[in-house]
């Protein structure tokens, strides 16, 4: 099939209507569970310009690399049917022919490809290079119709096949096909008569071009609904993006304050259930489209009850605590609503993550029964306030030391324990582990979690995996939950290599199973998957420079490291930061990576650029909020050395600090930059000067330093006292060092008539002059950056 160069991709036999509502459906469905930190992680694109770049870049690569490659396949089919079509006619084939035929076909897919991609893009705006192309196959289909028997041969049909691959995308290009391919035919015919000399009976070839042209004719008119299946599209799409943009101005509401936050997250509730109502009544003989949108709705609603709960006790006891003082049990109650609220959003980011398919495992060794334990522990307080039996049953022959991704598998045991005891009131929970295939190089293990709770009906089995969705709505007002966990689970068994099942009965209880394929690993590289909660007593009293724009984190991480014995000094962004390392020893660094001046990474890059001169490395240690998976190879290629999420927890934040501290060699800072500050000062922190003086140096140093060997060589002390003199001056306008101390030197010695000196310090100031050159751009450009 060839495709439009001038209108927008269109697939093979044209998509459905059906087709397109359920793309619209999916972006919608990929709106409500995308990460706000990532605006990328749908389809639907709301920028008008950038939605008109791509769809020019998809222009460019239509006509510059698919139309060349289809081509070519398609002139190798033709070549093929030549052969066939005159051995079917002829009993024999005279190969030399054909293969000429063939090698001129090639040559001309191999320059019709290189003038497309080297002159489509400079040209597509002035002229049509690949509709040209498109005419100039039918002049070439011709040839093949010669070689076959000219106005004997039954390819004469070729250039209909033109106007079938133009019907999709409008009727005015299939009409053009439609008279281009018969006056192609009718130029054979010329040749034929005129070149060859042979007569052309006149009736037969009449009644081709006429069934040719009335074939075309009606395979054109067949494209008028490609126009309007086109213009419905936009219209779609229009309103798809109104829709959006109101979403997402509704969504930038939530972080003003709890009070608009409570708000906005109503507004967004209706607002999303108001798009579902509509968006059903659009679509009402969908059925699959009217259950998505009721399920959307469910989601919405429970997010927002789940949200807004803890969300709610935790103003309320915080507003509590003001008025009557703070608590041990309002505060370990503010905490549980606290991490009940972080459950949540981690759900949607982590689901949000597997949607775009950019969560990944991170495999290390580990202890299953220590894994297993921890995970069983972690809601065992649950298990005994509800008075439920949880225990842990593991086959003797399942090995202990493997290699895989504990966090996740604790993850995925938590959220079916947890919904066991969910859903559990009496009797027991139990968790087994036994082995389900073993290899020489590993294992899969096949793990079940069983409960003796309200249990799933067979005919509500098959949705429980399904994102948003729970076998009885009902079940979410009564045990809350966003419908996310179990769907969570399922995509993390699949990255583990396994799948998960359930059996189950209302009323007689669940199991849930699932496999999951581990690598089997020496025990003496085991770690326990309780590793990171061990913190090693600071072997000695840290400087840690806490750099962040948020006055709470900033406070709160002050006080977690003083309280530890550290000496902590806070900076509010990038440029006070460099600042404060130009005037502070410092061991540690924690650099926020959103701060308004100069952001971390920014700060990080000045940073090793002042290392690259002067040598020594300072642990930096990334602090963000935000889930993107870029953001660890993001901070790695600006230098740092290590990146903690927020919500900062405690024991974390030691280890990194106490860890990286071995590793800390701080080098004093050269002369130049401990002035530095007062220079800038000095010029008013005026880019413009520093940036005129910078190039003042530049040019005039080489000139001054030939001249100074000049002087040296020739022993004339008169211009060996110039040279230095002058370029001593130049060096004194940037802060002092031991460039400007040889620089005076040179300029006692010129003084004196001293050359043997003079030979003896020509090296020392050659090289104090290379460090200063390799010192500007880290001493003046990286600040004047906006």
């Amino acid at each position: 099939m060839i495709y439009d160069g001038s209108s927008r991709r269109v697939p093979w036999g044209c998509r459905t209507r059906s087709g397109r509502i359920r793309e619209l459906e999916l972006m919608f469905a990929r709106f409500f569970q995308r990460d706000t930190a990532q605006p990328d992680a749908w389809q639907l694109q709301i920028d008008v310009q950038e939605s008109e770049r791509l769809k020019r870049e998809r222009v460019v690569r239509l006509n510059t690399i698919t139309v060349p490659a289809l081509r070519g396949a398609g002139f190798a089919l033709l070549s093929l049917t030549v052969l066939l079509y005159n051995y079917s006619a002829h009993g024999s084939v005279d190969v030399a022919p054909w293969a000429r035929l063939t090698v001129g076909f090639a040559m001309y897919c191999a320059a019709s490809s290189w003038l497309l991609h080297r002159f489509f893009r400079p040209l597509w705006t002035r002229f049509d290079l690949g509709f040209f192309f498109l005419v100039v196959d039918l002049l070439v289909w011709q040839v093949a119709v010669y070689a076959t028997g000219a106005e004997t041969s039954w390819l004469f049909f070729l250039p209909v096949f033109r106007v079938v691959d133009q019907t999709p995308i409008s009727i005015r290009r299939a009409l053009v096909f439609a008279h281009l391919g018969p006056l192609s035919y009718i130029l054979l015919l010329t040749y034929v008569v005129l070149v060859d000399g042979r007569g052309v009976p006149l009736q037969p070839e009449v009644g081709k071009l006429a069934c040719m042209y009335f074939g075309s004719v009606y395979a054109a008119l067949a494209a008028r609904s490609a126009g309007r299946r086109t213009e419905r599209m936009a219209q779609v799409i229009r309103l798809a993006r109104q829709l959006v943009t109101e979403l997402g101005a509704k969504s930038a509401a939530l972080e003003a304050s709890s009070r608009e936050l409570k708000e906005s997250l109503d507004n967004q509730s209706r607002l999303a259930e108001e798009n579902s109502r509509l968006y059903a009544a659009a679509q009402r003989d969908h059925a699959k489209a009217e259950d998505a949108s009721r399920a959307k709705g469910e989601f919405v609603a429970n997010v927002s009850h789940e949200i807004r709960t803890p969300l709610s006790a935790i103003i309320g006891m915080s507003q509590h605590m003001l008025d009557t003082g703070a608590s041990e049990t309002m505060l370990r109650r503010i905490q549980s609503s606290a991490e009940s609220l972080l459950a949540v959003i981690n759900d949607i980011l982590d689901f949000s993550k597997i949607e775009s398919g950019k969560l990944t495992l991170d495999v290390g060794p580990f202890s299953l029964r220590a894994a297993l334990n921890d995970a069983a522990d972690t809601l065992r307080l649950l298990a005994s306030a509800k008075q439920i039996g949880l225990t842990v049953s593991v086959d003797d022959d399942v090995p202990d030391h493997l290699l895989g991704d504990a966090l996740r598998l604790r993850q995925v045991l938590i959220n079916l324990l947890g919904n066991a005891l969910k859903f559990t009131d009496r009797g027991e929970v139990r968790l087994t582990v036994r082995p389900a295939t073993v290899s020489p190089d590993g294992i899969s293990l096949r793990f079940g979690v069983l409960d003796t709770g309200i249990g799933i009906p067979r005919d509500k089995q098959h949705v429980v995996f399904e994102p948003f969705s729970q076998a009885d709505g009902s079940a979410a007002r009564k045990y809350g939950g966003t419908g996310l966990g179990l769907s969570i689970s399922a995509r993390l068994v699949e990255l583990m290599g396994g799948r998960i099942w359930v059996e189950s009965d209302a009323g007689e209880g669940s199991t849930f199973h699932f496999t999951a394929a581990f690598a089997l690993c020496p025990k003496s590289h085991a770690s326990a998957p309780d590793a990171l909660a061990v913190v090693a007593v600071p072997v000695r009293r840290l400087a840690v420079l806490v750099v962040e724009d948020d006055d709470v984190h900033r406070e709160l991480l002050a006080a977690l490291l003083s309280a530890r014995g550290h000496q902590v000094v806070t900076s509010r962004n990038g440029r006070e930061a460099l600042e404060e390392l130009a005037r502070t020893r410092i061991d540690v660094v924690l650099m926020d990576l959103q701060m308004p001046e100069i952001d971390g990474l920014r700060a990080t890059s000045t940073i090793r650029a002042w290392e690259a001169v002067v040598g020594g490395h300072l642990p930096i240690i990334a602090m963000t909020a935000s889930m993107l998976t870029d953001d660890h190879q993001r901070c790695l290629d600006a230098g740092m050395d290590r990146l903690i999420t927020k919500p900062i927890v405690r024991d974390v934040l030691f280890r990194s600090v106490e860890e990286l501290s071995m590793q800390s060699s701080p080098a004093e800072l050269p002369p130049e930059l401990a002035g530095r500050a007062a220079f800038l000062a000095g010029l008013a922190g005026d880019g413009a000067l520093v940036e005129k003086l910078v190039g003042l140096f530049v040019q005039q140093t080489p000139v001054l330093m030939t001249e100074l060997r000049t002087a040296i060589r020739d022993e004339d002390a008169p211009a060996l006292l110039r040279a230095a003199h002058a370029l001593k001056g130049t060096i004194s306008t940037f802060p002092a060092g031991p460039a400007q101390a040889e620089a005076a030197r040179m300029e006692a010695i010129g003084r004196a008539g001293d050359f043997p000196a003079a030979r003896a310090a020509l090296p020392l100031l050659d090289g104090e002059m290379e460090r200063f050159r390799a010192l500007l751009p880290v001493l003046l450009a990286s600040d004047f950056e906006s």
